[in-house]
């Protein structure tokens, strides 16, 4: 813009803004965390019932999926 004015380095667009942060491993989903009680032991009732959920959830759906399958 002003010729012979040096121009003052910007920084790179959005580098501001970012912080660094060490590199996070991943938190992997373990199925089985969900199953466990406050002392830490796996929590069978617990299992069951969601066992038990799935299937009704299943028997409820599984005639809807057929009939789009027979189509």
């Amino acid at each position: 813009m002003f010729q012979g004015r040096p121009r003052r380095p910007y920084p790179p667009p959005h580098m501001h803004h970012r912080r660094i942060h060490p590199r996070q491993q991943p938190k992997r989903l373990n199925i089985l965390s969900q199953f466990y009680d406050a002392e830490g032991k796996l929590d069978i009732e617990k299992m069951t019932k969601t066992a038990e959920d799935i299937k009704q959830i299943y028997s409820q759906i599984s005639p809807i999926f057929s009939k789009l399958v027979k189509k």
